[in-house]
């Protein structure tokens, strides 16, 4: 009996201690996560002006349906002067043409137009703007400095639709 209870205080002693330790490892100081914050505010900004940057979509929010999250694989890359939306539409058309495979708000070419503006102190909203053969996409981004981002898809031919995601920030 006495053999079984100094066991137990101390592998209750050693889990203590280990994790006293693994909380005060990652721990980070409050200059630290300023330090940390500012860094990645200044990537936003870098990858915004160079116009190389990607945002993964998690969620869409359509006019007429419920909002729902998204599996993986949905995002709008952007490269130098194009663009590469891969990006789903839920929600009503105003126009189909007949024999056209449509893809809905996917896009993978030039951007007629592309904006930078500052909103506020920590937000950027960019614009960009595709024209595909019967329809004209306007991709409005407004980004966070700390990389959470919100597109909205303003078309032509279909129903406004909104995402939420977040841009990749490379380390």
């Amino acid at each position: 009996m006495v053999q079984i209870r100094k066991g137990f205080f101390l592998g209750a002693f050693l889990a203590m201690v280990f994790c006293l330790l693994a909380c005060s490892v990652s721990k980070m100081t409050s200059e630290e996560k300023r330090m940390q914050r500012m860094m990645i505010a200044q990537k936003v900004k870098d990858s915004l002006d160079n116009r190389t940057f990607k945002i993964d979509l998690n969620y869409v929010i359509p006019r007429r349906m419920r909002a729902h999250s998204l599996e993986y694989g949905y995002s709008i890359q952007v490269k130098g002067d194009s663009v590469d939306a891969y990006i789903p539409f839920f929600g009503e058309a105003y126009r189909a043409e007949y024999g056209i495979q449509d893809e809905g708000l996917k896009y993978k070419g030039p951007m007629s137009g592309y904006e930078v503006l500052p909103v506020k102190k920590d937000l950027y909203r960019v614009n960009i703007l595709a024209k595909k053969p019967l329809d004209e996409i306007l991709y409005q981004i407004e980004v966070f400095e700390n990389g959470v981002a919100t597109l909205y898809v303003r078309s032509l031919n279909r129903e406004d639709i909104r995402f939420n995601g977040e841009m990749v920030i490379n380390e």
